[in-house]
């Protein structure tokens, strides 16, 4: 695994490190992306490969499944990978696809989630049904829970007792 950077200076990308568990990664994916790691094809055939059910997150899912499947990795520190930023769609694009995905994800993992997990992944789905649900009401009923389930999660951070 390697980190990966934009090419874009404005877009920042997190960098993945060692030492991750699967419930370390269930919420916020920690730098992994589709091209960026290498796999032996025995271990992604076992893992399933992609889910073709998430249109979003399914790099993060299949990280989270090697991990609860005991795999280990290694992360060269330099950065291999140049992603592009353009103005054509992209799956982190506020689509209905992308609420649908973050639905579906929440689902799958619903039993590797702790309650911040949660709080942070509905917030995240909340900021997406800003933009994408039907009514003045219902995307500004969606602004305030991202505001609520954003509190809750920083909150409730390690260390902020």
């Amino acid at each position: 695994m390697a980190w990966n950077k934009a090419d874009d200076a404005e877009f920042t990308m997190t960098r993945m490190r060692e030492g991750l568990s699967a419930q370390n990664v269930v919420a916020r994916n920690p730098g992994f992306v589709g091209s960026n790691f290498l796999m032996k094809t025995e271990a992604f055939n076992a893992l399933g490969g992609f889910d073709p059910e998430l249109p979003v997150s399914n790099d993060k899912d299949l990280l989270v499944r090697a991990l609860a499947a005991g795999l280990s990795y290694v992360v060269v520190e330099k950065y291999l990978v140049i992603n592009r930023i353009h103005e054509s769609e992209q799956l982190t694009d506020k689509t209905i696809r992308r609420e649908n995905g973050i639905r579906k994800y929440i689902s799958k993992h619903r039993a590797l989630l702790s309650r911040r997990d949660n709080w942070f992944l509905q917030a995240q789905l909340a900021s997406v049904r800003r933009v994408t649900a039907p009514s003045k009401m219902s995307r500004f009923l969606s602004g305030v829970t991202v505001a609520v389930t954003r509190t809750l999660y920083w909150i409730t951070s390690p260390g902020s007792e």
